[in-house]
């Protein structure tokens, strides 16, 4: 399946397949969720290691979202992916070649860990910088 083309009212870092049926493009869009590829992509990379999110997978023919989930601690997306992908209930709703989307939720832990990076020192108040992000 090719990476479909993006309308012109969506955002760049939002492309949907023009087969999704419009109610679930409407939620992708309200969330403000973004694109991660397909499953494929997103084992293949660390990109969301670590990182708090609500991911969407549409089924590989384009036309509906199939799961919504999220990660947590000891959670990670692409442990998460594997899993939907061994699950045989889940068969020919979620491939390799589905797309994700992904909704990142910002944390403390986030802005933290870029002020630290980006100062080089925490904020007066913050003792450490700990956690996931």
């Amino acid at each position: 399946m090719d990476t479909p083309t993006p309308p012109r009212d969506e955002p760049a870092d939002l492309t949907l397949p023009d087969t999704l049926d419009p109610r679930h493009a409407a939620l992708l869009r309200e969330h403000g969720f973004e694109d991660a590829g397909t499953i494929a992509k997103v084992l293949s990379t660390d990109s969301y290691d670590l990182m708090r999110l609500i991911y969407a997978i549409v089924n590989p023919e384009g036309t509906a979202i199939v799961y919504l989930g999220g990660t947590e601690a000891g959670r990670d997306l692409r442990g998460r992916l594997r899993n939907h992908l061994r699950d045989r209930a889940k068969i020919h709703h979620v491939e390799r070649e589905s797309f994700v989307y992904v909704h990142i939720m910002l944390t403390e832990y986030v802005v933290i860990h870029h002020f630290h990076e980006d100062t080089g020192a925490l904020p007066v108040c913050n003792k450490r910088k700990a956690g996931f992000y």
